[in-house]
């Protein structure tokens, strides 16, 4: 076991001022040694790739929170992971279905004080996972609603992907990794309308009404936690998302190659 005092913590919050300011207060005030700041997924996995932390602290509102977990988990996968700021308004309950999948150790509310994520960490470092009451609720009502859903009648995950096509499908992927319309329309580099189409196609091919119900057609038999996110088909020019330089398409930068994982304490 690590000792929080001589840990390296790497904060990861959507404001790079913000994710600062924390990472100081942390050193300063309380005794931690600091790994950094990092503001999404590729800042994060090149910090902890260079500063070798021993735990991650992520804002719960970064922006593709489970995309940057996933890509933490990948690069680090004995590492804990400290979710913060879980907030107290509507829809939280999915998201966090979804970060608890990606790997994360513990969750602390947005209620809660600085002083009172550092026992956390150190809970996180001995292995120990973490829920406030708060937090414990909301994850206990959402999977209570996701077994209230209706399970699928009639067929399975293979005949029910069978019914679409291969857009569709990959866009039932990305729907049971937990991203939005929004999020899909980035990753796909389509427009969020053009989603918004596909979903619906999706909904009314399996019958069903809700896109939380897609889970439960296709559950981690279409996407485990820890696969890739499934890359885009090429678009026809109709779905293509115009780039402002010469009315071009914006490509899509993916690299290739994989860095391998360091060994971690």
């Amino acid at each position: 076991m690590v000792a929080l005092a001589v840990a390296g913590l790497l904060v990861v919050t959507p404001r790079r001022v913000h994710a600062e300011a924390m990472a100081r207060t942390f050193e300063a005030t309380l005794g931690v040694r600091s790994a950094g700041a990092a503001t999404g997924h590729a800042d994060a996995v090149a910090r902890i790739i260079a500063q070798r932390p021993h735990v991650v602290l992520i804002d719960f509102e970064t922006a593709d929170l489970v995309l940057c977990l996933r890509a933490v988990r990948r690069t680090a996968p004995s590492m804990p992971v400290v979710v913060y700021g879980v907030g107290r308004v509507a829809g939280v309950g999915e998201r966090l279905i979804h970060a608890a999948r990606a790997g994360v150790s513990s969750f602390v509310d947005d209620e809660q004080p600085l002083e009172e994520i550092v026992p956390v960490l150190e809970l996180a470092l001995q292995g120990q996972p973490y829920c406030s009451p708060h937090v414990a609720s909301v994850l206990l009502h959402a999977v209570q609603l996701f077994r209230e859903l209706p399970l699928p009648r009639d067929t399975d995950a293979r005949s029910a992907s069978a019914v679409l096509s291969q857009r569709e499908r990959i866009v039932a992927e990305l729907v049971v990794s937990g991203l939005t319309n929004r999020q899909i329309a980035n990753h796909l580099v389509v427009s969020e309308a053009t989603v918004k189409s596909h979903v619906h196609a999706i909904l009314q091919k399996l019958g069903i009404r809700r896109r939380e119900e897609v889970r439960l057609w296709f559950g981690p038999a279409l996407a485990p936690p820890e696969a890739p996110l499934p890359l885009p088909l090429p678009l026809p020019a109709s779905e293509q998302t115009p780039s402002l330089v010469d009315g071009a398409p914006r490509p899509v930068h993916r690299s290739t190659s994989t860095v391998p994982a360091p060994s971690w304490p």
